[in-house]
């Protein structure tokens, strides 16, 4: 996930690629629906100097139920993730949740970071980590490479440092512009950024700080203790 808390909010539909936008769309509103009669989303900020209220995160349910996925896709999915350094999301899925309160994408996105989390501390991650590792890109088992360690934790801190540092100067105002049937930043060193500076971009300013925090916070729980 050098990618994971980053773009998780985009990734967490992405199982639903084969279902039209607006099915998508209808089923994100029930479980919004459902949030609401719960009580489980923030209450409206009625005076501008007071902090609003952390949104909560979605539970895997939620989060399965919202995004069509169930447990063993979504373990997938991440495992590809993080193998890739990036997500490869269907733009109808990305159409769909902005369509979306933003207070429904944080808290998808504080579920699926949560999920993310639970995950590498399962020992089903490094086992298909490794079995990935060989099938797919050919290591031997005790075949050693700085890119894709034999630790799979490693890799998770790898990928955490590289989103925050491809995310830290995100520049939400930079300018875009329609050529040829798509849309390209008019400055030409923005167009040069990585995937994920250009994801944090659209997901806006508010959604890419909530995920900077949890990738630092995330990464300072995996860093080794310092020796003093």
């Amino acid at each position: 996930m050098g990618l994971l808390a980053g773009s998780m909010c985009l990734a967490a539909a992405a199982r639903a690629a084969e279902e039209p936008g607006k099915a998508l769309g209808e089923k994100m509103q029930k479980v919004w629906a459902q949030q609401q009669k719960a009580g489980r989303t923030a209450p409206e900020q009625k005076a501008p100097e007071q902090k609003a209220p952390e949104v909560k995160a979605f539970t895997p349910e939620e989060l399965f139920k919202a995004a069509n996925w169930d447990e063993a896709s979504t373990q997938s999915f991440f495992l590809d993730a993080v193998l890739n350094n990036n997500l490869d999301i269907d733009p109808s899925l990305t159409r769909a949740l902005r369509l979306m309160p933003e207070d429904f994408r944080e808290g998808l996105l504080r579920g699926a970071a949560a999920f993310a989390k639970a995950f590498v501390q399962n020992p089903v991650f490094p086992e298909e980590y490794l079995k990935r590792r060989k099938d797919i890109l050919g290591y031997e088992p005790a075949q050693e490479d700085p890119n894709f360690p034999i630790a799979a934790q490693e890799l998770v801190r790898m990928r955490l440092r590289a989103f925050l540092g491809d995310t830290a100067d995100v520049d939400f105002g930079a300018k875009v512009e329609l050529k040829w049937w798509r849309v390209y930043f008019a400055d030409e060193k923005y167009e040069a950024k990585s995937p994920l500076w250009k994801k944090c971009f659209r997901l806006g300013p508010r959604l890419t700080r909530v995920a900077r925090e949890l990738a630092s916070a995330w990464l300072a729980e995996l860093e080794p203790p310092k020796q003093p």
